[in-house]
């Protein structure tokens, strides 16, 4: 009867993993691109910081101006004048506008178009986040299906060596001690199952909120994701240069500060006003230009520009500082991928000793050469070997990304 229980559990294992779709992590990543809604809530920054653009080209409105003066004791032109005569009101009409001079105009487009490259970086960079963070859990997802098949494997051999068991027992070959070891064994191995397929369903339904996928997700290993290493540091750090957003974002930011300098220059030339002005008074019409230029005695922008001038200095200091720390980060993902790789390659060879010997012994104690204490030692051995052999391919995954990541190349998957 648990036999049957092992293999009914075993085919629905088997059938949801076939019943899901097969996601690659390139199209894992493609999907968080294109669906995840955090990044295009993100994207929109990049749109805000265009309308700047629009509001840095636009120029100074004219500004209207009117006064009128009504005289409110008896008119200058004799009694017979009434109120209302022109005669007895004086009336001024002002046009005037600002005009942006120094480059002003100019400048504010620049300062608007060099922040929109900001935004941009800085939605690059964050994507960069997103698909790093994904890919991540894109390799924790395949770890547990591989400990889910591990278990069902495991179960599937215990359970069969339970059945003879049990056969043996009534035939009086083993201790009533042994069967309940082995059927101990199968229940223990049902409680991790059922743990494993709750994790893996956890995993899934976060890798189906960041990429948007509404399927349930098995994963797809074909993905070749390997990195020529055999390049130059110095080359891969100039890569990693090229490519970093978070380090382009800086430069961008530094960029931002350049033009704000020249923009809060600008803005210490006095704005001039320019119009004309037609006043009619007492019914006799004048015409006239207005100008107006404040002076710069005190106000001269100097704090502005002095803060402008310091922003540019902290970003020179954290391009420099990222500098050094992208160079940390390659180099020790470069040795961990190279590390990570050859420990995968040298496991594989364990795993193949491991399956060997639990089948010699199994065979073994099936036939009465060995105890079944050597037989549970294997099992517990070779569960265990394969469980590391997880851990460390995925170590060797994570290092992947890691360097990928270091070089700034996972937007590109």
């Amino acid at each position: 009867m648990a036999y049957l229980f092992v293999l009914i559990l075993l085919f629905n294992v088997l059938h949801n993993l076939n019943a899901q779709s097969s996601f690659t992590l390139r199209k894992v990543l493609q999907s968080a691109k294109e669906n995840n809604l955090l990044l295009k809530a993100e994207f929109l920054n990049v749109d805000i910081a265009k309308q700047d653009i629009v509001t840095a080209g636009l120029r100074p409105n004219p500004i209207l101006n009117n006064q009128f003066l009504q005289l409110v004791q008896k008119s200058a032109f004799g009694n017979g004048t009434v109120w209302s005569d022109s005669r007895n009101d004086q009336v001024w009409w002002q046009l005037t506008k600002s005009l942006q001079i120094a480059g002003l105009r100019k400048n504010k487009i620049e300062l608007a178009n060099k922040n929109v490259a900001l935004k941009q970086e800085q939605y690059e960079d964050f994507q960069h986040i997103l698909l790093t963070y994904t890919a991540n859990k894109w390799i924790e997802i395949s770890t547990v299906q591989k400990k889910m098949s591990l278990i069902t494997k495991a179960l599937a051999n215990i359970d069969s060596l339970a059945e003879v068991n049990n056969y043996r027992y009534q035939k009086q070959v083993i201790t009533e001690t042994e069967l309940f070891r082995t059927d101990l064994l199968v229940k223990r191995y049902e409680i991790q199952l059922h743990s494993i397929e709750q994790e893996h369903s956890n995993l899934g339904n976060e890798l189906k909120l960041l990429t948007g996928i509404t399927d349930s997700i098995a994963i797809d290993e074909t993905d070749d994701l390997e990195i020529n290493v055999s390049t130059a540091l110095d080359s891969l750090i100039e890569k990693a240069f090229q490519n970093r957003n978070d380090y382009q974002a800086l430069v961008a930011a530094q960029k931002v500060s350049e033009s704000n300098i020249k923009l809060q220059k600008s803005l210490a030339f006095p704005k001039p006003e320019v119009g004309i002005i037609y006043n009619p008074q007492n019914s006799v019409p004048y015409l006239g230009f207005y100008a107006t230029l404040p002076l710069p005695v005190f106000d001269r922008n100097q704090g502005e520009i002095q803060k402008a001038k310091i922003e540019k200095e902290q970003f020179d200091a954290r391009i420099f500082a990222t500098q050094k720390s992208i160079e940390t980060e390659v180099l020790n993902a470069k040795e961990l991928y190279e590390t990570s790789k050859a420990n995968v390659q040298d496991f594989q060879k364990i795993i193949k000793q491991s399956d060997k010997v639990l089948i010699n012994v199994k065979y073994a104690y099936t036939r009465g050469g060995t105890t079944i204490i050597d037989f549970l030692e294997a099992q517990r051995s070779w569960i265990e070997t394969e469980l590391e052999y997880y851990s460390v391919l995925q170590r060797y995954r994570q290092s992947q990304i890691q360097l990928i990541n270091a070089l700034g190349l996972i937007n590109n998957l």
